[in-house]
């Protein structure tokens, strides 16, 4: 654990800047060489994550992406976005050129997750669903809808040994539920606690023992059992995005702080494309400048304990390491200019990526 607050601010090896809009999601290939990044400018970039030189991009998508997940062998990505009828979209991870799409949604896809063995991939049924479906990663085959969420389900994850699936459903339900990959039987629901209103992320440790949850209802991260459903830790502060180191002893989450930069401008407004469905669903550029607006006035977007990221004097966005086990900060990294939609930590455990809505991905290195 670094001694001093000027070694808990994390060096940025890389930044990405190959994307023209807001930044949505983001991967890390098996092999920690290559990320895949998923924009609002309808494409998905792979790219060296040393280097920052862009390998192949894909051009398949007409809407805002929601979603990217590498294939086990890293030879192929699944993306998604916010198109009707719902749809994944396989693809070669060296060329971009499309190998097969799974439709099967009334709605987009939200959420989706490629399991560890590499044969199936796991979608949400879209935010207006409340459904998860499985895939046949090879054929497209629907092999199982799960139906247990009574609210829209809106995150996925596989567990390691591709057995069970963790999906998590909005309020007025707002449960994380595991449930058998193979037969789709219930195994846990987690208990609803209060200000709990379902979860905006979910990840499941690399050991397979604890199950990382951010809560759209309240300032904070919480680390459950999985076996047991029981809350083992709980952050000090809110995020957007989790993702687990390799060892699964520590956290890295991007914190909730927004930056209004030129979107709430009324001659640079830069908000959601006029013909994408977040821009509806807001019902235009005056809702959602109040919703920026109420956000930074939100005290629970802002860390309500002293912790590193004031220590650093970093002000805005930015990631936070922490322990899984006791809540506390570690470290911070990739301070970002806006708001930041994703993170995702390499498989060897050397760095950590950070996707943002200052249309750029930050590779930082991992204490």
């Amino acid at each position: 654990m670094p001694d001093s607050v000027e070694q808990r601010l994390a060096t940025t090896l890389c930044t990405y800047r190959g994307h023209s809009s807001w930044m949505e999601a983001v991967a890390w290939s098996p092999d920690s060489t290559r990320l895949a990044s998923g924009s609002w400018d309808r494409t998905v970039q792979v790219w060296n994550a040393s280097s920052g030189e862009t390998i192949a991009t894909y051009r398949g998508h007409s809407k805002i992406i929601q979603a990217v997940a590498w294939s086990p062998d890293g030879a192929k990505i699944a993306s998604t976005d916010q198109s009707y009828p719902g749809r994944v979209q396989v693809w070669d991870a060296a060329t971009g050129e499309e190998i097969i799409a799974f439709y099967g949604d009334t709605a987009f896809v939200y959420d989706l997750a490629w399991s560890p063995d590499g044969t199936r991939i796991a979608s949400t049924g879209s935010m207006f669903e409340r459904l998860v479906h499985v895939w046949d990663a090879q054929t497209g085959e629907q092999l199982l809808t799960y139906r247990d969420h009574p609210s829209a389900v809106c995150k996925v994850a596989w567990s390691p040994d591709s057995a069970r699936i963790v999906s998590a459903s909005r309020e007025p339900d707002g449960t994380i539920q595991i449930w058998d990959a193979s037969s789709g039987e219930t195994l846990l629901t987690f208990s609803q606690e209060k200000d709990w209103t379902g979860a905006c992320a979910v990840a499941w440790s690399p050991n397979g023992k604890r199950i990382a949850a951010a809560t759209s209802g309240t300032a904070r991260v919480q680390v459950w059992d999985a076996s047991r459903g029981r809350r083992i830790a709980t952050s000090l502060h809110g995020a957007s995005s989790v993702a687990w180191s390799a060892d699964s002893q520590r956290i890295a989450s991007a914190t909730g702080i927004t930056n209004p930069r030129e979107y709430l401008s009324d001659d640079d407004y830069d908000g959601p494309p006029p013909d994408s469905l977040t821009w509806k669903m807001m019902g235009g550029e005056k809702v959602w400048k109040k919703y920026v607006e109420s956000q930074l006035r939100d005290p629970r977007r802002i860390h309500n304990k002293t912790c590193i990221a004031r220590e650093t004097k970093v002000r805005g966005p930015a990631v936070l390491v922490w322990d899984a086990a006791t809540g506390a900060d570690i470290f911070v990294c990739a301070p970002h200019a806006d708001a930041i939609k994703a993170v995702a930590w390499s498989p060897d455990g050397t760095r950590i990526a950070s996707a943002s809505v200052d249309r750029t991905v930050q590779v930082s290195q991992a204490l």
